[in-house]
Protein backbone atom coordinates (compact mmCIF):
# COMPACT_ATOMS: atom_id res chain seq x y z
CA UNK A 1 0.00 0.00 0.00
CA UNK A 2 2.86 2.50 0.48
CA UNK A 3 4.49 1.90 -3.12
CA UNK A 4 0.90 2.58 -4.14
CA UNK A 5 0.99 6.00 -2.03
CA UNK A 6 4.45 6.40 -3.11
CA UNK A 7 4.20 5.57 -7.19
CA UNK A 8 1.09 7.89 -7.11
CA UNK A 9 2.65 10.97 -5.11
CA UNK A 10 5.86 10.67 -7.24
CA UNK A 11 3.43 10.76 -10.06
CA UNK A 12 1.34 13.22 -9.52
CA UNK A 13 0.69 16.81 -10.48
CA UNK A 14 -1.18 20.28 -9.48
CA UNK A 15 -4.15 21.36 -11.67
CA UNK A 16 -1.43 23.99 -13.35
CA UNK A 17 0.03 20.25 -14.78
CA UNK A 18 3.18 21.18 -12.45
CA UNK A 19 5.11 18.30 -10.63
CA UNK A 20 4.12 17.76 -7.34
CA UNK A 21 7.62 17.46 -5.39
CA UNK A 22 8.05 14.44 -3.13
CA UNK A 23 8.74 15.21 0.46
CA UNK A 24 11.98 14.01 0.18
CA UNK A 25 13.26 17.04 -2.00
CA UNK A 26 11.68 19.20 0.11
CA UNK A 27 13.75 21.86 3.03
CA UNK A 28 13.61 20.84 6.35
CA UNK A 29 11.42 24.26 6.71
CA UNK A 30 8.90 23.39 4.58
CA UNK A 31 8.50 19.91 5.99
CA UNK A 32 8.45 21.80 9.66
CA UNK A 33 5.69 24.12 8.11
CA UNK A 34 3.97 21.89 6.81
CA UNK A 35 3.69 19.85 9.75
CA UNK A 36 2.45 22.46 11.63
CA UNK A 37 -0.35 22.76 9.48
CA UNK A 38 -1.17 19.06 9.63
CA UNK A 39 -0.60 19.35 13.47
CA UNK A 40 1.73 16.68 14.07
CA UNK A 41 2.81 16.54 17.48
CA UNK A 42 6.47 16.45 18.53
CA UNK A 43 7.60 17.89 15.24
CA UNK A 44 9.78 20.75 16.72
CA UNK A 45 11.88 17.46 17.90
CA UNK A 46 12.34 15.94 14.64
CA UNK A 47 14.92 15.73 11.90
CA UNK A 48 14.04 16.45 8.31
CA UNK A 49 14.04 12.37 7.70
CA UNK A 50 11.50 12.09 11.15
CA UNK A 51 9.14 14.76 9.51
CA UNK A 52 9.24 13.13 6.03
CA UNK A 53 7.85 10.21 7.86
CA UNK A 54 5.27 11.31 9.98
CA UNK A 55 4.34 13.26 7.10
CA UNK A 56 3.92 10.33 4.96
CA UNK A 57 2.52 8.50 7.44
CA UNK A 58 -0.41 11.46 8.48
CA UNK A 59 -0.80 11.14 4.38
CA UNK A 60 -2.03 7.46 4.94
CA UNK A 61 -4.30 8.28 7.60
CA UNK A 62 -6.47 11.13 6.06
Amino acid sequence: MLNQINTHYYNSFTDKGERIRPYEEWTKEELYQEAIKLDIPGRSYMNKRSLVRSLKAKAIVQ
